[in-house]
């Protein structure tokens, strides 16, 4: 599934359990104002939250 410019994966691991994974490269448009970011290279973590709702026919 690609989401904008980045990718998101599933995989089923189990009847009620899923893995999921979504890279994307962050980009700037111009650049930011000095001192106002943090140093190049450094990670992030985000945790992202989905309901999906399905019915069984």
């Amino acid at each position: 599934m690609v989401l904008r410019q980045g990718r998101m994966e599933e995989k089923k691991l189990t009847p009620d359990k899923w893995q999921f994974s979504y890279n994307v490269t962050k980009r700037r448009a111009g650049n930011a104002p000095e001192g106002s970011g943090v140093p190049v290279g450094i990670e992030y973590h985000w945790y992202i939250l989905a309901n999906q709702n399905v019915k069984k026919t």
